[in-house]
């Protein structure tokens, strides 16, 4: 999959990057099609950091996006394969690996 890497400050790229997570009970895997570029993606490039949180590593800019969903996982019922869906994460499952 293609993503927007911020490599570090003034500095982005384009590349691929590796999606071999495993879909886990209630989880999905969406193929994203259109994802936004907001306000703290610009800050993140401009300024390397938003308050505290520095980027210190590259990171994948982009977290408002819409896709397809491929795959449900166990226990997830009110999705199913091939529905539409728009994606904001701003509740993060601190247990999620990714």
């Amino acid at each position: 999959m293609k993503a927007v890497v911020l490599e570090k400050q003034h500095e982005i790229a384009v590349r691929e990057v590796e999606n071999d997570l495993v879909v886990g009970p209630g989880q999905l895997r969406i193929a994203p099609h259109t994802v936004g570029i907001c306000g703290s993606d610009v800050h993140y490039y401009t300024h390397g950091r938003i308050g505290r949180y520095v980027v210190e590593a590259p990171m994948i800019l982009g977290h408002e996006a819409s896709g397809t969903v491929l795959e449900v996982g166990e226990g997830v019922e009110d999705f199913a394969v091939g529905d539409r869906v728009a994606m904001e994460p701003g509740v993060p499952d601190l247990s999620s690996r990714a």
